[in-house]
């Protein structure tokens, strides 16, 4: 398992484009990662504190967000 750290440049643009596209992303907390290493689904807590799963079979690692 890789792991990111919410510090990184990176975090901020894939929050970013997880917004964009779920419209309610408060933290993200997981990605899933394609064996070419595209992002294909991830896990979030909204701000509701609901914690959401975007999940896809194309699954081939995933990546824990840290502090």
């Amino acid at each position: 398992m890789k792991k990111l750290r919410k510090s990184k440049p990176v975090y901020t643009k894939i929050l970013n484009h997880f917004r964009k596209q779920y419209k309610d992303v408060s933290e993200l907390l997981y990605l899933y990662i394609t064996s070419d290493n595209k992002i294909c689904g991830g896990e979030w807590i909204d701000s509701k504190g609901v914690h959401n799963i975007a999940d896809s079979v194309d699954t081939f690692e995933t990546a824990k967000i840290v502090d």
